[in-house]
């Protein structure tokens, strides 16, 4: 096994154990993680088994395989960019509701201390 092969693994199995250190200390949500280890995975499935490239890039037709490699981990980088701009712009939706809630109920009891105020002046 090559030294470069080794190193991906290594890899793998370090960037799998910090997603469970995180996930223990509470750091990251599981739901996140799942992400992650499938990363992790990946990069340990491709270090121990470095023709697995070469095998997928001609069943699926790539002249070059490790450009398969670039272009999959491209694509999951767009995916998971998108899937965190759709859970900020929910996360901002949820806030500013809340904030306008708050509000309400602020003017609201504002509201009420004054009309208590004026009970209690009479």
């Amino acid at each position: 096994m090559a030294l470069y092969n080794i190193i991906t693994a290594i890899l793998g199995l370090i960037l799998a154990a910090g997603i469970f250190i995180l996930i223990r200390k509470d750091y990251l949500h599981p739901i996140y993680s799942l992400w992650w280890l499938f990363i992790a995975i990946g990069a340990l499935s491709f270090g121990v088994y470095p023709k697995l490239s070469d095998i997928l890039a001609s069943k699926l037709s790539v002249g070059y395989p490790p450009i398969l490699i670039i272009v999959v981990a491209l694509v999951l980088i767009f995916a998971k960019s998108l899937i965190m701009d759709i859970e900020r712009t929910k996360n901002k939706c949820t806030l500013r509701k809340l904030v306008q809630e708050v509000s309400i109920l602020k003017e609201e009891l504002e509201c009420l201390k004054s009309q208590i105020k004026q009970i209690e002046k009479k």
